[in-house]
C-alpha cells in the first residue's frame, strides 16, 4: 500500500483536481495524478510556511520560468494556516545520488554533460531574481534521454536560499560523483587536462556560471551519462530513491485543472526557445548508454578457455609470464564478482590501488548475492611495452556472459552478456605474485 497523505493535503490536491498516489520518498512531498491518468504527473511540495504576498510572488516567478533543465513549478495552494503546497511537474528519471550509489564514478565527459545545462539553469534562475537553494545530488534528476533536471527548490520557494550559494553547491555536487584524482582508471596521458582540478580551482577562487561552462568545454568533450541498468539499481539498496526508473516518460502535459481562488498563478504552455539550448542538446548526445553491469562495462575481464591445461605452475607466481598471469587474474576477478565478497578483491588486485577500489564499489553495487552465473571468455592477452621484474602492461580482449543479481527486495534481475572489449591491465609483482594495480584504455597511461 502506498503512503497516503494527511487529510488536509488530500483536500488541497482535490481542490486542484488531482488525486494523491503516494509519497515521493522525501519529507513533505506527495505524488499526484489527474483522475484519468494512471501515472503521476505532478508532485506537491509541502512547505512549512504560510501563504503571503512574498511567497506567492516567488512562486509566480518560478511559474513563469520555463527552462528544460529546471523542474516546472505550476501552482501554489494553502494547506492549513502554517503550511503551503506548491505543485510542480513530476520529473521521471534517476537522481544523481542514486546513480552514484549504483555505479562507478563518472567520467569527465559525463560531468561536462551535467554541468553545462545545469549552469545554464542556474543562470536563468539568477536572471529571474531567484535562487534554488537545494542543489544536491538527490535533487538532480537524470531523465531517460540523458538530460539532467534540477528539481525541488524548497529553499528558493520559501525565500531562504542565497543566490551566491547555488553555483558552489553545484560544483561540489559534481565533484562528489567524480573519482578521486589518483583513482581515475581511465585517466589518459598526463598531458591531457583533467576536469577535477579545474573544478577545485573554480571552487577555491570563485567563478561565474559562464566561466564554468567555458572551462568545461575547454577541458573535456561531453558524453552521454551512463544510467545504471535495472539490476545495478536493484542491487544498490536504493530505498531512499525519490523517483522510480524506468517509468513511462510519455505523460502528456495537458492543461492543469483550474485552481480555486486561493491561487494567483495562471497556466502557461511551455514555449522554451530552442536556439539557446542547441549546444546543450549536442552535449547530452543522442540517447542513453545503458551500462550492462556497474564496473564490468568499465573494464571487462575474462579467462581464456584455451589456457594450457598441461602446466601445473601457479600462473600468478610465474614472474616470467605476465600475460598468463593477466589471463588468470581475469578469470579470478570473474569469480570474485560472482561471489560478491569484497574480501576476495585482494586475490586479484593490489590492496589500496585504483583497481581494488573500483572492484570494491562494483561488488557493493551488486547487492547481496554477487553476479550469479557470471562467466568470461578471453580472446587474447599480450604484453605491451617493456615489462620489468616488478611491473608489466598486458592488453586483454575479453567478453562476459549474462548473470543474475539478487536485489535487496528479494527480486532477481537478469543482466545481458557484454560485448567483447579490450583493456590494458597494469600488473605489479607483490608478495603473493602478480596483481592488478590499475585498468585503462589501450594507449592511456596506467
Amino acid at each position: 500500500m502506498p503512503d497516503m497523505p494527511p487529510i488536509d493535503v488530500d483536500r488541497a490536491l482535490t481542490t486542484l483536481g488531482l488525486l494523491a498516489t503516494g509519497g515521493t520518498g522525501t519529507a513533505g512531498g506527495w505524488l499526484a495524478r489527474r483522475p484519468e491518468d494512471e501515472s503521476p504527473a505532478f508532485e506537491l511540495l509541502v512547505l512549512m510556511a504560510a501563504v503571503d504576498e512574498r511567497l506567492v510572488d516567488r512562486v509566480e516567478r518560478f511559474v513563469g520560468l520555463e527552462h528544460p533543465h529546471l523542474g516546472q513549478v505550476r501552482a501554489v495552494t494553502p494547506i492549513d494556516p502554517g503550511r503551503t503546497g506548491v505543485l510542480v511537474d513530476h520529473v521521471v528519471g534517476v537522481s544523481l545520488g542514486a546513480i552514484r550509489r549504483a555505479r562507478a564514478p563518472m567520467t569527465d565527459g559525463e560531468c561536462v554533460t551535467l554541468l553545462v545545462p545545469l549552469c545554464q539553469a542556474l543562470s536563468a534562475l539568477d536572471a529571474a531574481g531567484l535562487a534554488h537553494g537545494a542543489v544536491e545530488a538527490d535533487n538532480v534528476v537524470v531523465q531517460p534521454d540523458g538530460r539532467p533536471v534540477l528539481v525541488a527548490p524548497r529553499p528558493g520557494l520559501v525565500g531562504t536560499a542565497l543566490p551566491g550559494d547555488d553555483l558552489p553547491r553545484l560544483l561540489s555536487t559534481v565533484v562528489g560523483v567524480m573519482p578521486e584524482e589518483d583513482g581515475a582508471l581511465l585517466a589518459g596521458p598526463a598531458s591531457v587536462p583533467r576536469l577535477r582540478p579545474v573544478l577545485d580551482q573554480l571552487l577555491a577562487g570563485g567563478c561565474s556560471a559562464n566561466e564554468v561552462v567555458a572551462r568545461c568545454f575547454a577541458t573535456a568533450e561531453p558524453e552521454a551519462v551512463r544510467l545504471p541498468d535495472a539490476a545495478a539499481l536493484a542491487g544498490a539498496s536504493l530505498a531512499g530513491m525519490r523517483r522510480p526508473f524506468p517509468v513511462s516518460a510519455g505523460t502528456e502535459r495537458r492543461p492543469l485543472p483550474r485552481e480555486s481562488g486561493a491561487t494567483r498563478t495562471a497556466r502557461r504552455r511551455r514555449t522554451a526557445p530552442r536556439s539557446a539550448r542547441r549546444r546543450v542538446t549536442v552535449a547530452v548526445a543522442a540517447g542513453v548508454l545503458l551500462v550492462v553491469a556497474v564496473g564490468i562495462g568499465r573494464h571487462v575481464l575474462a579467462h581464456p578457455p584455451t589456457a594450457d591445461a598441461s602446466t601445473t605452475r601457479e600462473p600468478l607466481l610465474d614472474r616470467s609470464d605476465p600475460a598468463g598471469a593477466a589471463a588468470e587474474l581475469t578469470r579470478r576477478r570473474a569469480d570474485v564478482l560472482r561471489s560478491g565478497s569484497a574480501e576476495r578483491v585482494a586475490d586479484v588486485a593490489v590492496t589500496g590501488g585504483p583497481a581494488a577500489r573500483a572492484d570494491s564499489e562494483v561488488i557493493a553495487s551488486l547487492g547481496v548475492g554477487g553476479a550469479e552465473g557470471l562467466s568470461a571468455r578471453v580472446d587474447s592477452a599480450s604484453v605491451t611495452g617493456t615489462p620489468t621484474q616488478d611491473e608489466a602492461d598486458v592488453s586483454v580482449s575479453s567478453a562476459t556472459s549474462g548473470y543474475v543479481v539478487l536485489g535487496a527486495d528479494g527480486r532477481r534481475s537478469t543482466a545481458a552478456a557484454a560485448a567483447p572489449r579490450t583493456v590494458l591491465l597494469h600488473l605489479r609483482w607483490t608478495n603473493a605474485g602478480w596483481r592488478v594495480w590499475s585498468v585503462s584504455q589501450p594507449g592511456a597511461a596506467p
